[in-house]
């Protein structure tokens, strides 16, 4: 009797590490609770399916947390504004910028969508603030507002769960299960090391691309780059796609942020941080006549590092920079020269933007590349079923947003369609469970 007694205590005492373990049984997997993810499950669960979704961090919104607004063509509230722009206008105009290295098919969906979801957000709760262009030379405004930063995703997950949704937060995939040619779910990992198995008969992958595995983006741009926004984007999803037989689809161009002083402090302020910097709806940038408080602090802190180097003469610069004096001096006359005739003989610079160069003290400032995300990821139809080396549908497999490939040429096209990247991971979202309730 003593014995079973203590083998029973035993019993007791591991129990609970198996009964950790869990097992879910849905139509529809999201992996990833950022923009594009969020639109999906929603999408899903209105679509009678039911939908777990698995969100890396801690928290919802990924890089939805980050945006300011979204292109769009022919949305009510462009023609409320009187905008000519139609769907297929916009469409050639990208195809153009990216000298159609698209998948044509894919980026025409998109755009024949757009102007539809942005009914479709009004109607889940997240009322636009304007349509807009940050262009002073663009007649069209393309550019829906979002009210506040992160408002989509807030919107979305609220919506997901009261309809019927599972969202597991710090929960990232692991690997796909693949049976007989066919995805049919995922593994997962919750904070505690339990293992959360998925069984699905689709899933959506929507973790956002690469931008913050930095030996992956160097390998696939040659650069090393700062990756800046929110955490947690790292290729998850790309790979467990490619795990299964996915290929990529011009994968390498990134949204590059412009060059920053590699040190912290910067202009940039991380999502969800109360860090040094200056903060902007996306927190990328301190725009003009915004007082730079910090600025003079930051200059002197670095110097010391060696990312500022400061002269009262462009000679004295140039030396402790290392660069020739003379060339530098001649480039900074030749650049206030321009200023004051109010013209750029050399290059055409718009004269809005020429400044003189001609009063100490002077900084050279080390940039260093930043990266908002990675634009491309693995092969996709118009439908967002993700394709082997064969063009084959991997059947039951889908990647929106940046995990999806064929939607940019060799950068981001900013200034042909704003907002772009957050437009085509909602789009995505919807377009991959359209596809998905067809075939139900």
């Amino acid at each position: 009797m003593k014995q079973v007694l203590i083998a029973a205590a035993v019993a007791m005492t591991f129990a609970p590490a198996w009964a950790a373990d869990q097992t879910y049984n849905v139509d529809v997997v999201v992996v990833g609770a950022g923009a594009g993810g969020t639109v999906a499950a929603v999408s899903a669960v209105e679509g009678g399916l039911k939908t777990l979704m698995l969100e890396k961090n801690a928290f919802a919104g990924g890089a939805g947390n980050f945006m300011e607004g979204s292109f769009a063509a022919e949305s009510f509230m462009q023609k409320e504004k009187g905008v000519k722009l139609t769907k297929i206008q916009a469409f050639n105009e990208m195809a153009a910028y990216h000298h159609w290295r698209i998948n044509a098919p894919l980026v025409k969906a998109f755009v024949d969508l757009s102007g539809d979801t942005i009914q479709w957000v009004y109607d889940h709760g997240v009322h636009w603030k304007e349509v807009k262009t940050a262009w002073r030379d663009k007649a069209d405004l393309t550019w829906h507002i979002y009210p506040s930063a992160g408002s989509l995703p807030k919107a979305m997950v609220e919506t997901f769960k009261a309809k019927g949704g599972t969202l597991l937060l710090s929960t990232p995939a692991e690997k796909l299960i693949y049976k007989d040619g066919k995805v049919e779910g995922v593994v997962a990992k919750n904070a505690k090391g339990d293992t959360i198995t998925v069984n699905a008969k689709n899933v959506i992958l929507a973790t956002g691309g690469y931008n913050f595995n930095v030996d992956m983006v160097k390998k696939l741009t040659g650069i090393d780059m700062i990756p800046v926004g929110a955490p947690g984007r790292t290729g998850d999803g790309i790979k467990m796609a490619m795990d299964v037989g996915a290929i990529g689809d011009n994968m390498g161009p990134m949204m590059i942020n412009g060059a920053f002083m590699p040190a912290e402090g910067e202009a940039i302020r991380e999502f969800s941080t109360e860090g040094k910097g200056y903060p902007n709806p996306c927190g990328n940038f301190i725009q003009r006549h915004q007082a730079a408080t910090q600025l003079d602090a930051l200059l002197k802190a670095n110097e010391a590092k060696g990312n500022v180097f400061i002269g009262n003469t462009i000679e004295e610069v140039a030396k402790k920079a290392g660069m020739d004096p003379a060339t530098l001096k001649a480039s900074a006359d030749m650049m206030t020269k321009f200023a004051k005739q109010g013209r750029d003989d050399q290059f055409g610079k718009d004269k809005y933007y020429l400044r003189a160069v001609s009063e100490g003290p002077f900084y050279v400032v080390r940039g260093k590349l930043n990266t908002l995300t990675s634009l491309n990821g693995v092969k996709v139809n118009a439908d967002l079923q993700v394709l082997d080396k064969n063009d084959h549908v991997i059947q039951g497999l889908y990647a929106i947003g940046h995990d999806a490939g064929g939607v940019y040429g060799d950068s981001y096209d900013l200034k042909v369609g704003e907002g772009t990247a957050s437009a085509f991971a909602i789009n995505s979202g919807r377009m991959a469970v359209r596809k998905i309730l067809a075939d139900k």
